[in-house]
Order: C-alpha cells, then sequence, then structure tokens
C-alpha cells in the first residue's frame, strides 16, 4: 500500500455531508448553486457505489 496516496472513503455518506460542512437548508433552497464545488460529496457517493456493485 502506498501510505502517500492512501484515501479514505467514507461509507456513511450523511458523515461525509456533516464532515465537510454541508448546509441543508441551502441544499434545498438551491440545490443546483449548492452542488457547485461539491466534488467530495459527489466523490463519496460514487465511491459507494463502487464497493456496492464490486466484485468480492
Amino acid at each position: 500500500m502506498n501510505h502517500e496516496w492512501f484515501k479514505i472513503i467514507f461509507r456513511d455518506i450523511v458523515l461525509c455531508q456533516a464532515i465537510h460542512g454541508l448546509d441543508l437548508s441551502a441544499w434545498f433552497l438551491d440545490p443546483r448553486e449548492t452542488f457547485v464545488n461539491r466534488g467530495e460529496i459527489v466523490e463519496a457517493f460514487i465511491e459507494q457505489e463502487l464497493l456496492c456493485y464490486s466484485i468480492s
């Protein structure tokens, strides 16, 4: 394992949102504007999907 490139995968999307400071009121009122530069949340979702559908 390359420890310089080690990355934690958030398995709980709500925990990821809390750590990255998601403002739920802004999310519901203006979702397009809220998603700008929020790649970490999308990345966590995609990582979960990859884990879900990967062959174990």
